[in-house]
């Protein structure tokens, strides 16, 4: 029996990569050069052994068969909002193997965004003592604004979120267009306005004790499940709001962020967590030193748990990061993982600026290509960018996915991982939705999935003996993960079965199909 299922494997897998090679022929999407094998100069060193190639034919196969889908549709998934077809992209069995995948680390994630934007209203509707604010925007309040008040005056325009709930019966589908980004805001000229105002609406419902630790609970539990080893988050360590009024201040704060890795680690004991502490864009020198002596102080207290700095926000209309120089390179020094790029304009220097200031890594860099040989510095600095596709679409830097400039990056060498920013905001998932896109929009083989991940457990700020540990959590996961795509013979999305192939693969019951799916007879 054995001996039988290894031949229909071996036969359904072959099937599935000649199936494969017949319909990329008559893609609109992707490009030719794109799904090479070997094309991605950042992954040669990798080589993948025989299960590997074989389970790389199943997914490669399950890519094409989801992208035919939108054959008659150019833009298919790669243009608009995501969160319009996230359902659809879910549904697909080329999603639900790469959400399946070991991912590594995810490094690149902000506070205040790490969650889901549908859990922060339902937790605001159940609590009876939350308030919203429902007037005009002000120069103090935004519309839809959540907050606590315990043991203090509710200020004028604020109102119990549970008693405006039964006067407007579609509070939640109002609030969760107020807390996300999609084609409600196609009319906003300035896409980074809505966006600050977003966190500026959820960011003093977060931080009440009991919401942020339950908050945190929920995202490192998704981020688990999701595949992710551990997390870097980003985070200014802000004060949380205590039941009682008081607020809670520094060491006891990331004590709070221990409590609820604790509890995770109840389910995924091996799941860790890292902070970078951040200071903004538009903070004076002395504002970013006394952040920087915040992080300091952070580190030697729990180097277990914090070991980074960043300079956040929006690039085009804060400060430069040279201009945080005196800052970033006081001693004694702090690791810097920098924002550099985030822009598309030639005015933005933050990228060189960053590899100057010795940044191990380097966010986003969309107008990398605008200065020549830059590229090659980073590359020879080996300095790893971190791309969030889903993120730069979003906030406009990218209109279609297939012409990010990090798929060009990949190809020449330049290495990289994925993160997913601000997932609450943009309606995705803690990494899967980007590691999708990208697999789909730049034709990634199987080596670069690989490679990303294993960069982001390299480029990360583990000391030695804990990147050990996860390189050989990853390796682990990573063979069973292998055989999970094999054992799983069967293709799940729509499609019409025109290849004569898969038909005969469907109609001698290797292939099963699923709500949606069509067969041509």
């Amino acid at each position: 029996m054995k001996f039988m299922k290894n031949v229909v494997l071996g036969f359904t897998v072959l099937m599935l990569a000649v199936s494969s090679a017949v319909t990329s022929n008559r893609l609109h999407l992707g490009t030719a050069e794109a799904r090479t094998s070997g094309s991605f100069a950042f992954s040669s060193d990798l080589r993948l052994n025989a299960r590997e190639k074989a389970a790389e034919a199943v997914l490669a196969a399950q890519r094409e068969i989801f992208l035919e889908y939108y054959r008659a549709d150019y833009e298919g998934p790669f243009t608009g909002h995501f969160r319009e077809w996230r359902a659809r992209l879910e549904a697909s069995q080329i999603y639900q193997s790469l959400r399946r995948m070991p991912k590594g680390g995810l490094l690149h994630i902000h506070d205040g965004a790490v969650g889901d934007a549908e859990w922060i209203v339902d937790r605001a509707l159940s609590e009876p003592d939350c308030f919203i604010y429902w007037g005009p925007a002000s120069d103090v309040y935004f519309h839809g604004q959540l907050a606590f008040f315990p043991g203090r005056r509710v200020p004028p325009g604020w109102v119990r979120l549970r008693k405006l709930a039964r006067t407007c019966p579609h509070i939640r589908k109002e609030l969760l267009k107020l807390y996300t980004l999609g084609p409600e805001d196609d009319a906003c000229s300035d896409i980074w306005e809505e966006f600050e105002a977003i966190f500026q609406r959820v960011d003093k419902f977060i931080c009440y004790r009991p919401v942020f630790l339950d908050y945190y609970r929920h995202a490192l539990l998704s981020m688990a499940r999701d595949g992710s080893q551990f997390v870097e988050l980003r985070t200014a360590v802000d004060p949380i709001l205590a039941e009682d009024g008081h607020s809670i201040l520094d060491e006891s704060v990331l004590n709070l962020y221990r409590l609820a890795l604790a509890d995770v680690h109840d389910r995924y004991p091996e799941f860790n967590l890292r902070i970078i502490v951040c200071t903004w864009l538009g903070a004076t020198l002395a504002e970013a030193a006394e952040q920087m002596v915040r992080a300091r102080t952070f580190t030697e207290a729990f180097p277990e748990l914090v070991n980074g700095f960043d300079v956040i926000g929006e690039e085009d209309a804060g400060n430069s990061n040279a201009f945080y120089a005196p800052v970033l390179t006081s001693e004694p020094r702090v690791p810097l993982f920098l924002h550099g790029g985030e822009s598309l304009s030639l005015a933005d220097t933050n990228v060189g600026e960053a590899l100057e200031l010795g940044a191990r890594r380097i966010s986003h860099g969309i107008n990398l290509g605008l200065f020549p040989g830059l590229e090659e510095k980073l590359r020879r600095a080996n300095v790893t960018m971190e791309v969030c596709p889903i993120s730069n679409q979003a906030l406009r830097y990218i209109s279609d996915l297939r012409d990010h400039p990090a798929k060009g990056w990949l190809q020449r060498g330049l290495q990289a991982v994925l993160g997913s920013d601000d997932p609450a905001i943009f309606g995705s998932s803690s990494l899967s939705d980007d590691l999708a896109l990208a697999y789909l929009a730049w034709g990634l083989d199987l080596r670069s999935l690989k490679k990303l991940a294993l960069n982001s457990i390299t480029a990360s700020s583990l000391p030695a003996e804990r990147k050990r540990r996860q390189f050989q959590l990853f390796s682990a996961r990573w063979q069973q993960w292998i055989e999970d795509v094999l054992a799983r013979q069967y293709v799940r999305d729509a499609v019409d079965f025109n290849d004569a192939a898969l038909r005969w693969l469907f109609n001698n019951g290797f292939l099963f199909p699923f709500h949606g799916l069509r067969t041509s007879h």
